[in-house]
């Protein structure tokens, strides 16, 4: 039979380093003076105390096919401290929420990315000035040139230029086309 979970509890597993495990023993024991009942209580004071200097955020994933955005990949879900990509904690029923932190870091690898993309794009097309609109085919096939031809990855770069406002998609007639909205004159 399974145990029964207080009212007002959620049940969390959660699968962490055997390090972090030991550690996260260690302090419980040392903190509460035992173990029995005093982990649930250390990993709610440990998360509380987190959440409570955590900013409000706007990406909102929820869970079990709700509403929202997809949650962002793993290796980025770590404390904003760590000068890494997003900080997760919860708000209301079932919602996790990661809010972005973008580093001039990040933002200087994006612009880096697509600079390069423009160059392949430049060289397929034997061009030396800044291109400010192109087939999206022919964009595409620069991105394969600089990144690599996986799909997966040739989407994850047009969503991003696309969400950082470098281009924009249109379509005309049969034809779809990339605006180039960053590094041309007129900006």
């Amino acid at each position: 039979m399974p145990r029964k979970i207080p009212y007002g509890k959620k049940q969390l597993s959660v699968l962490i380093s055997t390090e972090t495990y030991n550690k996260l023993m260690k302090y419980v024991v040392e903190t509460y003076g035992k173990y029995h009942g005093a982990l649930s209580k250390c990993v709610e004071d440990i998360l509380n105390h987190f959440l409570s200097n955590t900013p409000p955020s706007v990406n909102v994933y929820t869970p079990k096919g709700g509403e929202g955005d997809s949650p962002p990949s793993p290796t980025h879900t770590h404390v904003q401290n760590s000068g890494n990509l997003f900080t997760p904690y919860t708000i209301g029923d079932n919602q996790i929420v990661y809010n972005h932190v973008e580093t001039s870091k990040t933002q200087d690898r994006v612009k880096e990315a697509f600079n390069e993309v423009i160059q392949a794009y430049k060289g397929l097309k034997k061009i030396d000035y800044h291109p400010y609109e192109v087939l999206y085919s022919d964009f595409i096939q620069a991105i394969q040139k600089v990144k690599g031809i996986d799909p997966r990855t040739v989407d994850k770069y047009v969503n991003l230029f696309k969400s950082r406002g470098l281009i924009e998609i249109e379509t005309r007639g049969k034809n779809t086309f990339v605006k180039i909205l960053y590094g041309n004159p007129q900006e």
